[in-house]
């Protein structure tokens, strides 16, 4: 019994050592995982922050990258440029030209006009017409294709009964072409670069700035795009501009100039207008004399007194010499021949 006792006795104290010794160890591993939970959350925190922190200094140096780069970009413009003008650019030239002249029929050359535009494939782009009692004139800017530029001024040149002044020129825009070409390469590829920064911006401010730098560049590409299609329709189209006019017909139907229509009368009568406005002219410029001459004539008119004085004085003061004839002798002469 006694051994008994003893083996339950001993069995029991082996039992509550285990479970004591069970429970300081599972104390101190709940010990050791607060306090590597702790550790682990305040690495966690301390790794978020230098996460965040550099992914905000890495958006700041993309976006400062951007900003720096579309510059970047504007100055390889130059390169690119360099390379464009190698290309082999067709000439880019715009042609225009200004006729000046003087018809007989107005209105028929006017209609011969506008069937050489429709025969030309070209359009009236605006015209000024006016009329007076002795002149008819008009303008008419014209685009023609750049291809019958030539055909077309030929054909005015044949229209009967005109005199004609013109002058042609051409600007030669085919550097500026490429230059454009070379800038609108550049920018567009700064717009692709900036839409990319803004898919991969991480915040609005970042997103706001990349946005406002493309909106720039895409002004400018419109701005490129638009210039270059100015140039390609001029290009394509070339100007005429023409200034024509008629002088109106006598009562006879016949055709007269300026000076042939006035008649005698009207050339005595503007002979006579001549010769009143230079009376006219000659009386201010005396009354303008007189004017002049009006304070000092008192001292004119006393000096002159005085001088017409003084002379008189002298005539009287002279003395008066009397010449008396000689009377002749009548002793005869003496004769040196007697003897």
């Amino acid at each position: 019994m006694k051994k008994e006792k003893r083996r339950i006795t001993s069995f029991i104290g082996v039992w509550l050592m285990v479970i004591m010794l069970a429970a300081s160890l599972a104390a101190c591993g709940s010990g050791d995982d607060a306090k590597s939970e702790e550790s682990s959350n305040e690495n966690a925190a301390t790794t978020a922050t230098d996460t965040s922190d550099g992914y905000a200094l890495a958006q700041k140096d993309e976006a400062a990258r951007a900003n720096t780069e579309v510059p970047s970009v504007d100055q390889t413009a130059s390169g690119i440029a360099d390379t464009a003008a190698q290309a082999e650019f067709h000439r880019q030239v715009i042609y225009t030209a200004d006729l000046h002249m003087q018809v007989k029929d107005f209105a028929g050359t006017r209609n011969a006009i506008d069937q050489l535009i429709t025969k030309s494939g070209g359009y009236l782009l605006s015209s000024t017409e006016n009329a007076s009692s002795d002149r008819l004139s008009g303008s008419f800017s014209i685009k023609v294709p750049a291809k019958g530029f030539n055909t077309f001024i030929d054909a005015i040149n044949k229209l009967p009964d005109k005199k004609l002044d013109k002058s042609i020129k051409g600007e030669d825009v085919t550097e500026e072409y490429a230059d454009l070409t070379a800038r609108l390469k550049a920018k567009e590829v700064a717009e692709k670069r900036l839409l990319s920064f803004m898919e991969n911006a991480a915040n609005s401010k970042d997103l706001v700035a990349f946005s406002n730098e493309l909106a720039k560049v895409q002004e400018e590409i419109e701005q490129i795009k638009g210039r270059m299609r100015f140039i390609d329709q001029n290009v394509d189209y070339s100007t005429i501009n023409i200034e024509m006019y008629q002088t109106l017909s006598g009562q006879d139907g016949s055709e007269m100039d300026l000076d042939e229509k006035k008649g005698l009368m009207t050339k005595a009568s503007n002979a006579l207008h001549k010769s009143a406005d230079m009376i006219v002219t000659l009386g201010r410029a005396l009354v303008i004399i007189a004017a002049f001459l009006l304070p000092i004539l008192p001292i004119i008119i006393i000096v002159g007194l005085i001088i017409f004085y003084i002379k008189r004085r002298k005539r009287r003061a002279k003395p008066v010499t009397v010449i008396t004839p000689q009377q002749n002798d009548p002793t005869p002469p003496a004769n040196d021949n007697l003897e």
